[in-house]
């Protein structure tokens, strides 16, 4: 990390960052993909690295990205793409993406949005707003914490699922612990990664009810979109992945989640955006979700995209505290360059 900071710093100071902004600024737009923006001290002890930026960062972002960059809501793509002429005076595009709904989107992106007057588009878990359900990940963090409280001995008592063995006698501090664990459960469907859970909390009887809401309500969707700079987006409604559903499970994914969008006045017809939840798709997700009455899909993968993009195929630069703490690290992760 001291290595990249350095880089980032030179590439700056000598002005290669902005060289690489002009020539890629006729031709190419950046979705920047954020998720948390919730402040660093309480993040460390629940929140994955990848996840979150502090706000005093997310601050900084927004100033740089003003003084850089044009910023467009999000329905202004389409447009971008089939426009002929897309001279634009060195300046890139910028579009603001924010996934799964998180109570501190409201908290502390929205003031900050609405204080640069940005646009940003949130993408939310339908089935989540306005309930104190948890992603498996949040339910593992919890868990994590409880089994903190577990000697040596008791974890060798037998437990039956295999992967939830694994997951007990995995060693390393907290974050080492969390981030192994998610690593070895990402190729694993939700529904076993939900049960393994259950097993290993009931076995040591700890307790993963959680008194705090993790997600928007609808008071607060509203109070946001009035603002006009805040616009909404299907993240399905279960945020399961989608390559592990079978056809009629993906789409009532897609189709409940629209509608509930709609039917709540939150989007409008002439333009639902999606996310694929963890990035995870095929060709014939793909066709679902263009099937399904969407005009747009973003994805996970990394990369700035040509104004000839497929657009349901659509790369996002995702934006974590960890590699985006100073703005020439912020820069230079827009540009590419690492």
């Amino acid at each position: 990390m001291i290595i990249r900071k350095l880089f980032a710093r030179v590439c700056d100071r000598f002005g290669l960052i902005d060289a690489r902004y002009r020539i890629l600024s006729n031709n190419h737009f950046v979705i920047l993909m954020y998720h948390r923006v919730i402040p660093e001290s309480k993040a460390r002890l629940k929140v994955q690295a990848g996840m979150y930026v502090d706000p005093l960062t997310f601050e900084m972002h927004l100033k740089y990205l003003k003084e850089k960059f044009d910023i467009l809501p999000l329905h202004e793509i389409p447009t971008l793409i089939h426009k002929t002429n897309n001279s634009n005076c060195g300046r890139m595009r910028a579009f603001l993406t924010i996934d799964d709904g998180w109570r501190d989107n409201y908290e502390f992106a929205f003031p900050l949005l609405n204080k640069y007057e940005i646009p940003a588009t949130i993408f939310l878990p339908t089935g989540y707003i306005g309930t104190k359900k948890m992603f498996w990940t949040d339910q593992l963090a919890l868990l994590l914490g409880g089994l903190e409280n577990i000697t040596d001995d008791q974890k060798m008592s037998r437990i039956s699922n295999r992967i939830a063995q694994e997951i007990i006698n995995i060693r390393g501090n907290y974050s080492e612990h969390y981030e192994n664990i998610v690593g070895r459960l990402n190729n694993t469907t939700q529904d076993e990664i939900i049960s393994c859970i259950s097993e290993i909390s009931s076995h040591f009887h700890i307790d993963l009810q959680n008194s705090e809401r993790h997600y928007l309500t609808m008071e607060e969707l509203h109070e946001m979109g009035k603002s006009g700079l805040i616009f909404y987006g299907s993240h399905t409604v279960n945020h399961k992945t989608l390559t592990s559903l079978n056809r009629q499970d993906v789409k009532r994914e897609l189709e409940q989640s629209k509608d509930w969008l709609l039917n709540n006045k939150l989007v409008e017809h002439e333009f639902i955006p999606f996310s694929y939840p963890n990035g995870d798709f095929n060709s014939n997700i793909e066709k679902m979700v263009k099937s399904a009455g969407y005009h747009l899909a973003l994805t996970t993968k990394r990369k700035l995209n040509n104004i000839n993009a497929g657009i349901f195929d659509l790369g996002r630069v995702n934006i974590h505290q960890d590699m985006t703490s100073s703005k020439s690290m912020f820069a230079a992760r827009i540009a590419g360059i690492y």
